[in-house]
């Protein structure tokens, strides 16, 4: 059996530029590796991801325009230090329930 490395996750607050195509941006990371969710992070980075070979995980926010939004990040921040992160799977019926 292969021995997997657990990848990491960390929260960035920056401006940072994603390009569209193959190969890396100038931001370093590969677009097909970048997923839009826009609230309250605005990308998540499976760096890596493409290439089959996942790295880290990376949440990226667009600097806070107030204080309620820096409030969110900072707890968010906080959650993924302490390593307060799970993945899930959920289902969704036809019915729209989630299980």
């Amino acid at each position: 059996m292969e021995e997997r490395t657990p990848a990491r996750l960390s929260l960035q607050t920056e401006a940072v530029p994603v390009g569209r195509g193959h190969g890396r941006t100038g931001s370093g990371y590969d677009p097909q590796d970048v997923k839009v969710i826009f609230n309250p992070v605005t990308y998540v980075v499976f760096d890596g991801m493409s290439q089959r070979k996942l790295k880290n995980i990376q949440l990226l926010a667009r600097p806070p325009q107030n204080g309620g939004m820096e409030r969110t990040h900072t707890s968010i921040e906080q959650a993924v230090k302490r390593g307060n992160v799970e993945f899930r799977t959920l289902r969704v019926d036809t019915q729209g329930r989630i299980s």
